[in-house]
């Protein structure tokens, strides 16, 4: 009995002596948010921007206005968003485009749907149907890690399965010298846990892009695998300079 006693204590004793460990050495699991805008948030920004995009193919069917609205209105309601929408529709060149909108404070939500028709024959018409909504979020680099699963989720409810790019953007006061971009850059890619993949720092475009495995999807560039991108750019103007990173590229002009 004693023998089975000191036993279990030992046993709860290097349980806990393990547990510490854990936490005293930070070995407890970093989510891949928690990696991504720690390593982008360490710069000293003026204001920051996260936009999360989605978009994918609906089913090839007829739609009528009202069930174009309500397909919109279905994927906002679930993402929780039910009030201050407004819809609107037009139609160019053939292309009918229906958007659904709510601005907020510090957020703006884009629910878009468009549609191309074809002619397959003198009494049949073929729409294709694409949806893309885009979340913007002001001084909130988490916001848009935090909708990603639930804007993946509210694609699938409508049958669509959805590509989805996470964006960040700060800015900093001036012109940064090339160390200065280069310092940005290396920061952000190695504390995301990322390798270097393929890279582009001159004055006229500084752009990186790497991969790392804290991001569970990627994109295929001939065989080298990609789902990281840092660009950094100079607006005169404004005399600014703009700090861009994507999951899993920047698919914007900069």
């Amino acid at each position: 009995m004693k023998l089975k006693r000191c036993i279990l204590y030992f046993g709860l004793a290097l349980w806990l002596i393990a547990f510490f460990q854990m936490i005293k050495t930070g070995n407890l699991t970093e989510t891949e948010e928690e990696a991504i805008v720690t390593a982008f948030a360490d710069n000293d920004f003026l204001n920051t921007v996260s936009t999360i995009k989605a978009s994918g193919l609906y089913k090839n069917t007829y739609l009528t206005e009202t069930e174009r609205e309500a397909l919109l209105l279905e994927i906002a309601h679930h993402l929780g968003i039910t009030n201050s929408l407004v819809y609107d529709s037009i139609t160019e060149d053939g292309v009918t485009t229906s958007t659904l909108v709510r601005t907020a404070e510090h957020a703006k939500t884009v629910f878009s749907l468009i549609t191309t028709e074809t002619e397959t024959s003198s009494s049949e018409v073929l729409q294709k149907h694409l949806i893309r909504t885009e979340i913007e979020f002001d001084n909130s680099l988490e916001s848009a890690f935090y909708y990603r699963d639930l804007l993946k989720n509210a694609f699938e409810q409508v049958g669509v399965n959805p590509d989805i790019s996470i964006y960040l953007k700060g800015e900093i006061n001036g012109s940064l010298s090339m160390t200065q971009k280069n310092v940005i850059t290396d920061n952000i890619i190695q504390s995301s846990g990322g390798e270097i993949v393929t890279e582009s720092r001159t004055g006229n475009l500084f752009t990186v892009y790497a991969y790392t495995d804290k991001i569970e999807d990627y994109v295929l560039t001939g065989s080298m695998k990609t789902n990281l991108n840092v660009a950094i750019s100079y607006d005169e103007i404004n005399d600014i300079t703009e700090v861009r990173m994507a999951t899993p590229f920047i698919n914007s002009d900069y």
